[in-house]
């Protein structure tokens, strides 16, 4: 069940390079503002200004040049490239410049190019002769010689007041950025040995150590040869950074993260039981502290504070993205971008049941200038005059659970935790050595699988049997790391999002961020329900009241806006609720969970089930209420009759009505799994079952055998329900007579 993010679309906005948007729309300007933009292959007015400052030899005119360069990057990279290639060529060569600010600004201008992400811009940059230049450039900082620059006090200078370690920073994201995208580039990076220089800078006092850990995070992701390196003589030393305690700061906690990241990359946790608990120990310790909380916290000190965003206590700076997104503006101040990228585990999706990940860089404009608002990673961090304000909050007893006192914090902390969430998924979904391979479907009828008195489709994968190694399932119970994921869903209150929006400056960048970290946490709930025992959980009736409790707060709120927290929701609803069918199956003292739902609530979901412009999430309520509805057979009262009445005329809708193909067999697979127990007959007697079944399946078959070649991962699902209808409908008849002679 794969999520596809999509571009987000950005209002009109003037184009600086006067060139037609990809749209075709002449007018890329803003307001009334109509002056005619014509398309030309030659190199713009403005870009030959950028010219003319780059070669110019003062500089505060190559400042100027870069400054402008990366801000037009941000929108129209790919235009840059197409109309002049040799800008880049220029500014890689400035990466040697004698002044630093000129080779902070050339490096930023870089990483914004780089998070373009399209074919021209990443072919472009990872040229040979550019590619060692940024290579050559990054090796500067290799060796003992190289260290951030000191206080008069002998601290560490602030990375954005620093503008050779802010370089630095820039040039790695560039690094990750285009081995994000391109293979090639990846195979360069292991022909210039830029590894040693990356663990170099994994030092947790250097301010480049996260983005040196995301980097290796990047180029560790199905990269034998430099896992191979940093199995065999990093594996120590990375471990050691990974060992974090409930006291550790939000940085520690997300520079930790990454690492245990890279050590999945690089199959760590597949060498001893000691190694998979000290993983999950960490991931533990990382999703212990509640940002909600933690917001609380600071809008306390924001509102007792005066004159918020003057005196900078509140003030967000945009240092970078995780992704590298950054450019310089004319302040020299980084700019930052909304970047999102997989974080180079596997698959970024984090679960079976849904598809490859799709890395998306979206960039927008706020009135203050480029605002980033990540959809994984994003760095805000909170500047303060006069001292560093660290006494702030100190005095407030809730910063002692979270570690949180300024906006930094709390960013850190949620980029740790949609990271933890993550990996966390991916120890609860181990790649199969074994894929499916693909079948040759039979379009012969002559081996449908024939309907016994209690079959069920079986053929379809419903059944949580994922296995785990037992020292991995030991420690998702030891940590309780069900109900730390469960914890983690819950989405803001409108008044503590209201009042964020007020107070806190960049707050709508951190409001998105953790509202992926629910996603992430939905999408792991419905991983480890798969994984452990319903005992785990809390037991039958607590695990139904999970369900309960989910359905409630997704389909009765104004959750249903976000299609992105619908899929999430959903598939954990859907999860929890195959775990809890199963259970039922499979162990017969049991007995089945009161379905308590109401008529009311039950028709809030399905409504959304017939409405939602997700397929995905149509797909997810049609298997889960059909699951809902084989528990409701197990009671034989008046109200699970007219729970199971509703849900059949619900599924009859989807199974003839739906667009797509698969929900509607999700909806036809559901009804058969109800009914093919013997003791519905009389409720699909009264429900018209068989009439209802053979005409939707005089137009599903017609429908499977126009779109066959089509089905993608599909097809075995709409072609086990396309033997297995045609069977059920022979079967239930035979039942059925019964009735028809009275």
């Amino acid at each position: 069940m794969g999520k596809v993010r999509v571009r987000r679309q950005r209002g009109n906005r003037y184009n600086p390079t006067r060139v037609r948007n990809n749209n075709g729309d002449n007018n890329n300007g803003g307001g009334d503002d109509n002056i005619a933009i014509t398309t030309t292959t030659t190199t713009t007015p403005g870009l030959n200004i950028v010219h003319e400052k780059l070669e110019s030899v003062i500089t505060e005119e190559c400042l100027c040049g870069l400054n402008t360069l990366a801000s037009l990057c941000l929108d129209n990279g790919e235009v840059i490239i197409t109309q002049s290639p040799s800008l880049v060529d220029k500014v890689t060569h400035m990466l040697t410049h004698d002044n630093p600010e000129v080779r902070c600004a050339a490096a930023g201008t870089l990483r914004n190019l780089s998070v373009c992400g399209t074919d021209p811009v990443v072919s472009a940059l990872t040229e040979p002769a550019v590619f060692t230049r940024v290579c050559v450039f990054l090796r500067t900082y290799h060796g003992g010689d190289w260290c951030p620059a000191l206080t008069d006090l002998g601290q560490h200078t602030p990375t954005h007041l620093d503008p050779v370690t802010n370089a630095l920073i820039h040039t790695t994201h560039v690094i990750l950025n285009l081995c994000e995208y391109s293979d090639e580039a990846i195979t360069q990076f292991n022909q210039e040995n830029l590894l040693d220089i990356l663990l170099q800078h994994l030092h947790p006092t250097f301010g480049v150590c996260v983005s040196a850990a995301e980097c290796l995070l990047c180029v560790s992701e199905n990269n034998p040869a430099a896992a191979s390196v940093l199995l065999t003589h990093a594996q120590d030393a990375l471990v050691a950074r990974t060992r974090v305690s409930h006291s550790s700061s939000p940085q520690d906690l997300r520079f930790a993260t990454t690492l245990v990241g890279v050590l999945m990359n690089i199959n760590y946790s597949d060498n001893t039981t000691t190694s998979c608990q000290h993983i999950l120990q960490t991931l533990a310790t990382t999703l212990h502290p509640d940002p909600v909380l933690a917001l609380q916290t600071l809008l306390r000190l924001a509102e007792k504070s005066e004159g918020v965003g003057n005196d900078g206590t509140m003030e967000v700076l945009a240092e970078k993205s995780d992704v590298g997104s950054s450019g310089v503006g004319n302040d020299g101040n980084t700019m930052e971008v909304l970047a999102k990228k997989s974080n180079g585990v596997g698959s970024s999706d984090n679960t079976k049941t849904n598809d490859d990940s799709t890395m998306e860089v979206l960039a927008e404009k706020s009135s203050d200038g480029v605002v980033g608002n990540d959809g994984n990673t994003m760095e805000v961090l909170a500047e303060k005059s006069g001292d560093d304000g660290g006494g702030v909050g100190n005095n407030d007893t809730s910063t002692a659970h979270t570690g949180v006192v300024t906006l930094q914090d709390l960013d850190h902390l949620i980029t740790a935790q949609q990271l933890a969430l993550e990996l966390l998924s991916n120890i609860c979904c181990p790649d199969d050595d074994d894929e499916e391979e693909e079948e040759e479907w039979d379009d012969d009828d002559g081996n449908e699988s024939v309907m016994e008195e209690e079959t069920t489709t079986t053929n379809i994968q419903r059944d949580n049997n994922t296995t785990l190694p037992p020292e991995i399932v030991e420690g998702l119970r030891f940590h309780s790391l069900f109900n730390t994921a469960l914890s983690r869903t819950n989405a803001l209150t409108h008044t503590l999002t209201q009042q964020a929006t007020q107070h806190l400056k960049g707050a709508d960048a951190l409001l998105a961020k953790y509202s992926l970290v629910c996603v992430r946490a939905l999408v792991c709930v419905q991983n480890l329900a798969s994984v452990l025992d319903i005992e785990d959980m809390g037991g039958v009736d607590n695990v139904y009241t999970i369900w309960m409790n989910l359905a409630s707060h997704t389909f009765n709120t104004n959750n249903t806006e976000s299609v992105e927290l619908l899929e999430a929701a959903t598939g954990a609803m859907r999860g929890i609720m195959d775990t809890l069918s199963q259970y039922v199956k499979t162990t017969t003292t049991t007995t089945p969970p009161n379905i308590t739902i109401t008529q009311q609530d039950l028709q809030v979901i399905l409504e959304s089930g017939v409405s939602c412009v997700s397929c995905v999430v149509r797909g997810n309520l049609a298997h889960m209420v059909g699951t809902l509805g084989c528990l409701a057979t197990h009671h034989d009262t008046h109200t699970h009759t007219h729970i199971l009445n509703t849900i059949t005329h619900f599924l009859f809708k989807v199974g003839a009505n739906d667009p797509e193909l698969w929900v509607s067999a999700e909806a036809i697979d559901s009804i058969i799994d109800i009914y093919s127990n013997d003791n519905t007959d009389n409720i699909a007697n009264h429900n018209h079952l068989i009439q209802h079944l053979k005409d939707i399946n005089t137009h599903f078959q017609a429908k499977v055998k126009q779109n066959k070649k089509v089905l993608g991962e599909h097809t075995a699902l709409v072609l086990t329900v396309k033997d297995n209808i045609t069977q059920f409908i022979k079967y239930k008849s035979k039942r059925l007579k019964k009735y028809y002679k009275k």
